[in-house]
């Protein structure tokens, strides 16, 4: 929770993931704006509806 913290401040960080004796760290840095082409974008469901098929 603190690297994610860290990224909404703007700051770098790093973190490490374990599995039995290995491994694996990171370090991140924040990248506070980028384009994402329109067809890319997920859509935006309209109020009420709902794809799960859960009745409200």
């Amino acid at each position: 929770m603190r690297a994610i913290a860290a990224l909404h401040r703007g700051r770098t960080c790093g973190f490490s993931l374990g599995h039995g004796d290995r491994w694996t760290e990171w370090t991140v840095r924040p990248y506070l704006a980028f384009s994402v082409a329109a067809r890319h974008l997920l859509p935006v469901l309209p109020p009420g509806c709902c794809l799960c098929g859960a009745s409200r």
